[in-house]
């Protein structure tokens, strides 16, 4: 199955899941400063617990604003920046929801990108990795203007931008992809601002191919930045402020890895994690099902949320975070709101309620405890 499949199964099972049991932390070793296992979920708690407030927003929607998708949201400054890689948008978002900034420069002229396979923004400007042209166009944050092209120093899926002007790439060996640049076996490589390489991390040997791709390698949460290798089943915290390693986790299944085996008889997490505060978000497939996972780094202990028997808000389509809040988005109408209601989400005002029967993108906010 594809990595949507999956997706679209955690929302149909609704299924939430929290590493919050002392059992499911082992000490560190191997070169790891944690080690998670989640063969076990048996003894998990709810996860409902641990959300103290769930809200909605209504995203302003009209003919410019609109989107097929949420492939990856950022924020800063108090705005929410939305990327739909599919139509070539980069919007912005306030508090409200109302729409501050329209970046669409989808083409192949000056200024323009044939495709976003990312974007990343900082205090001033809005930087698009075209995978398509190699390179990183950069716009302003305050009329989407077309400031400079840079030719990318190495291929890249995903990149952030760090504090110190420089960037962190990163590089996934996927079936059938050839790097159209010359470049070493690692998955990440990290650059000053002059797109010099500066430091590699994450060799792997030749041959090496990943079962699966993703949408995302890199996610953000205020100064820091997280990359998953689906390979090796870990993930690593980077500083966003230099790029430096600060943590190394491995997700432990318990089962071995069969790299010959296909890849619907094993467990693995398909998505980059999210951070918030003390937590840890993240997508997975265990056994056949698809499962959303939280790791609380706080208490050690496993939550579970399982719709059979247990009512209350759980984490659904969860995209970015911020502060101590993750943020999802629906844009599947009534339906699927009224399942989400049933389920023990809170109901919306009268106006929320308007937006999400015209099909209009909702953005839902989990405060967590």
């Amino acid at each position: 199955m594809k990595i949507r499949t999956y997706i679209k199964i955690l929302s149909i099972i609704s299924l939430s899941i929290c590493f919050n049991s002392c059992d499911n932390v082992e000490k560190a070793k191997d070169g790891y400063d944690r080690i998670i296992n989640i063969s076990d979920l048996s003894s998990a708690q709810p996860i409902q617990s641990h959300i103290s407030e769930v809200s909605y927003i209504p995203l302003e929607s009209n003919e410019q604003t609109l989107f097929m998708s949420a492939d990856k949201i950022l924020f800063i400054d108090g705005l929410m920046y939305v990327g739909d890689f599919a139509t070539g948008k980069i919007l912005a978002f306030d508090s409200e929801g109302k729409n501050r900034l329209v970046l669409n420069k989808h083409g192949r002229g000056p200024g323009e990108y044939i495709g976003i396979q990312s974007f990343t923004v900082d205090d001033s400007f809005i930087y698009v990795l075209d995978a398509y042209a190699l390179k990183i166009l950069k716009y302003s944050r305050m009329d989407a203007a077309f400031i400079s092209a840079m030719a990318l120093p190495v291929f890249a899926l995903d990149f952030e931008v760090l504090s110190n002007g420089g960037f962190i790439f990163a590089f996934a060996p996927i079936d059938g992809l050839n790097p159209p640049i010359k470049q070493s076996n690692h998955r990440i490589f990290i650059s000053d601002k002059d797109m010099n390489i500066i430091a590699e991390e994450f060799e792997y040997a030749s041959g090496t191919v990943d079962p699966i791709g993703s949408r995302r390698y890199l996610t953000v949460y205020d100064e820091e930045i997280t990359f998953y290798s689906i390979h090796d089943d870990e993930y690593m915290v980077f500083s966003r402020k230099d790029g430096k390693l600060q943590q190394k986790v491995l997700i432990d299944f318990k089962e071995g890895k069969d790299e010959k085996a296909p890849i619907e008889s094993q467990s693995f997490i398909f998505s980059s994690p999210v951070l918030c505060n003390e937590y840890c978000f993240f997508l997975a497939k265990i056994g056949d099902q698809g499962q959303t996972l939280v790791y609380d780094g706080k208490h050690g202990k496993l939550l579970a949320s399982k719709a059979s028997d247990a009512k209350g808000p759980y984490l659904l389509n969860v995209y970015g975070s911020t502060g101590d809040t993750y943020y999802g988005i629906i844009q599947d109408g009534a339906s699927y709101y009224e399942t989400m209601i049933s389920n023990g989400f809170p109901k919306a005002d009268v106006q929320t309620e308007a937006a999400i029967r015209q099909n209009n993108p909702i953005l839902i906010s989990y405060r967590m405890d």
